[in-house]
């Protein structure tokens, strides 16, 4: 297995002279282009895989939403759990999903989607605005596309950041009432 690796980066370091002068001789538009097709392509990958996996329940985040969806019902008791006595790191975090939770109540969104809608933003936010601080800042199409393809190949953008707040109140009814 370590021969087949030694062998594809010498394999892409012969190769890297003839992209990098393709990369050099597309437009600044056509390279735009390539930016938005790779982050649509990521979004739908992103949306297929929220689509398809189980959720999953990871501790800080389920303590995290419930008392983010509990502040914003208007319920703000904090003794329910001694979580955040020993993680008032959270504290901040919870209310401001709380606040985003509360916004999103008016639009009729459930949780769940509503957290999926903050994940996509920050998450894809976040690779575009990378894409085009290295646009801006290197000059180098070579470089920016070779970044979009990390972003778009890697599993960067479709598991644990995607994910860390994944988790599916309807399945387990811990809430009945409706806003």
């Amino acid at each position: 297995m370590t021969a087949v690796v030694v062998i594809g980066c010498i394999v892409v370091w012969q190769l890297k002279p003839y992209y990098l002068n393709w990369a050099e001789r597309l437009s600044d538009k056509t390279v735009n282009w390539l930016l938005v097709a790779m982050v649509a392509l990521i979004v739908i990958i992103q949306i297929a895989v929220l689509w398809v996996t189980p959720a999953t329940v990871y501790h800080d985040p389920f303590r995290t939403i419930v008392q983010a969806e509990q502040l914003s019902r208007g319920n703000l008791t904090w003794n329910d759990s001694i979580y955040f006595q020993r993680f008032p790191n959270n504290v901040s975090l919870t209310v401001i999903l709380a606040g985003w939770l509360k916004a999103t109540s008016w639009l009729h969104m459930t949780t769940n989607n509503s957290v999926h809608l903050l994940s996509l933003i920050l998450l894809d936010g976040f690779i575009v605005i990378m894409l085009r601080a290295l646009l801006r800042l290197s000059h180098r199409h070579g470089a920016v596309i070779l970044a979009g393809m990390f972003f778009l190949v890697s599993p960067f953008a479709y598991t644990y950041y995607l994910q860390v707040f994944l988790f599916r109140f309807t399945n387990l009814n811990l809430f009945s009432t409706h806003l």
